[in-house]
C-alpha cells in the first residue's frame, strides 16, 4: 500500500509533468528522453510509479534541452546580445519603460576604504543617498543576478536611481535597516579594488543573513499564488541557474530568497511533499541547512561549517552553466572548494589559474588526473 507521503510526492511529480507539457515540452521527447537514460518507463507508465520515479531527476535537463533560451525569452533575447557583460554598450534597465530618472551612486572613496581594509562594503539608502558601512557592522542581504537581467554596473557608475530604491526596499523586507551588498554598486571598476571586491566574494555571499536572488523570469512568471511545481521549473529554468558565478551564491547562503511579482518566497515553500523533487531540479539546494528526516529546509547558522564541494560534486553542479569570462570560472567556484580566491585574482590567465586552484585543492578525481 502507498504512504501518505509517497502519494504526495506522486501528486507533485504529475504536477511537474504538466508544467513541462505547458511550457511545450512534447510528450513524446519525454518518453523518449526517459527512456534513452535507461529507466524502466514506457506509454504504459504514464500512470504508474515507475513515471513518478523517472521524472523527477529528468525534468530540468529536459526543460533546458528543449529551450534553447531561459522561459522569459524575450528578456534574455537581449541577454543574449549583451552576453560580454563588460562591454562598453551595455545600459543597465529601469524598472519600468520610458522611466528618465538620474543614476545613484555609493561614494567612491567610503567603498575604496573598506575594500583595502579587506572588509565587505555593504550600502544603506538614507532618504535619497547611499551610505556605505562594513558588512560586519550588522546584517545584510546580498542580491544574486545576471547582468543580462539589467542590474550590472560599476561603483563608479552605479544604478538608476529607481533600481536602487526598489533594492533597498526588497532589502528592507528581509532586515532591519535594509543594508544591502549588490555588484553594481559595491564592486568598482578601478582593476586593483575590483580584484579585492572578488576575492571577498565567498564570504560576501557566506557572512550576508539573506540572499535575494532577482531574476526577470523567475519575477515575471511566479507570484505568491504560484504551484510549487511552477516554482521548481521556473527557478530550475531560469537565466540565474544558468550562469557559473550564481553557483556559489546560492550555495553559500544562510538562507535564500527569490523575487516573485507580488513578494518573496524562500526554500520553505518546499518543505514536505517538494523537498526531494527541489533537490533534483535545483541541485544547488542539496547544499542548503536542512533535515531530511523531517521534510524541511532551515536557516544556516553563521557559526556552522563552511559549505565545501569535491571536485566530482562541483563538476555535475556546473553542467549547463556559463560565464561570459573563463578566466574567471576558477575565482567563480574557489570558494566552494575551500581556496581563498584572494590568491588565484592574483594570478593572471585562465590555465594558470587553472593549475593554480587545482595545486590548492590537491586531491583529484583519477579521471580528471588522467
Amino acid at each position: 500500500f502507498a504512504t501518505r507521503a509517497d502519494l504526495s510526492m506522486h501528486g507533485l511529480t504529475f504536477g511537474l509533468l504538466q508544467t513541462v507539457l505547458r511550457i511545450r515540452v512534447p510528450p513524446e521527447l519525454l518518453l523518449r528522453r526517459l527512456h534513452c537514460h535507461g529507466d524502466s518507463c514506457s506509454c504504459r507508465a504514464i500512470s504508474g510509479d515507475d513515471l513518478a520515479r523517472a521524472i523527477v531527476p529528468r525534468a530540468r535537463e529536459l526543460c533546458i534541452l528543449t529551450t534553447s533560451r531561459p522561459v522569459d525569452a524575450e528578456h534574455h533575447a537581449h541577454g543574449e546580445r549583451v552576453k560580454r557583460i563588460l562591454a562598453d554598450n551595455y545600459v543597465p534597465r529601469h524598472t519600468t519603460p520610458g522611466c528618465t530618472c538620474g543614476f545613484l551612486a555609493a561614494p567612491m572613496d567610503d567603498v575604496r576604504r573598506l575594500l583595502e581594509m579587506g572588509e565587505v562594503p555593504v550600502v544603506v539608502l538614507e532618504g535619497r543617498e547611499l551610505v556605505v558601512r562594513s558588512a560586519s557592522e550588522g546584517s545584510y542581504v546580498a542580491v544574486s543576478h545576471v547582468w543580462a537581467d539589467g542590474l550590472g554596473s560599476t561603483t563608479e557608475e552605479g544604478l538608476p536611481r529607481c533600481q536602487v530604491e526598489r533594492l533597498a526596499k526588497l532589502a528592507g523586507n528581509l532586515v532591519p535597516g535594509g543594508a544591502f551588498w549588490q555588484d553594481g554598486l559595491c564592486v568598482p571598476g578601478d582593476r586593483p579594488l575590483r580584484r579585492r571586491a572578488i576575492g571577498l566574494m565567498a564570504a560576501t555571499y557566506a557572512d550576508a543573513e539573506k540572499v535575494l536572488v532577482i531574476d526577470a523570469g523567475i519575477q515575471s512568471q511566479c507570484t505568491l499564488a504560484s504551484s510549487r511545481e511552477e516554482y521548481l521549473l521556473r527557478i530550475a529554468t531560469s537565466g540565474w541557474m544558468q550562469r557559473i558565478w550564481t553557483l556559489q551564491e546560492g550555495i553559500l547562503a544562510r538562507e535564500l530568497f527569490f523575487e516573485v511579482a507580488d513578494g518573496l518566497i524562500d526554500c520553505t515553500c518546499f518543505d514536505g511533499a517538494s523537498y526531494y523533487a527541489a533537490g533534483s531540479m535545483i541541485p544547488l539546494l542539496q547544499y542548503c541547512h536542512k533535515d531530511d528526516s523531517a521534510l524541511t529546509y532551515q536557516p544556516r547558522s553563521l557559526a556552522s561549517k563552511p559549505v565545501r564541494c569535491d571536485v566530482n560534486d562541483l563538476i555535475a553542479l556546473l553542467r549547463y552553466r556559463t560565464t561570459s569570462h573563463p578566466e574567471d570560472e576558477t575565482l567563480a567556484v574557489a570558494g566552494l572548494l575551500g581556496v581563498d580566491a584572494r590568491m588565484l585574482v592574483k594570478v593572471e590567465g585562465q590555465q594558470e589559474r587553472m593549475k593554480a586552484l587545482l595545486m590548492r585543492v590537491g586531491r583529484l578525481p583519477r579521471q580528471l588526473a588522467v
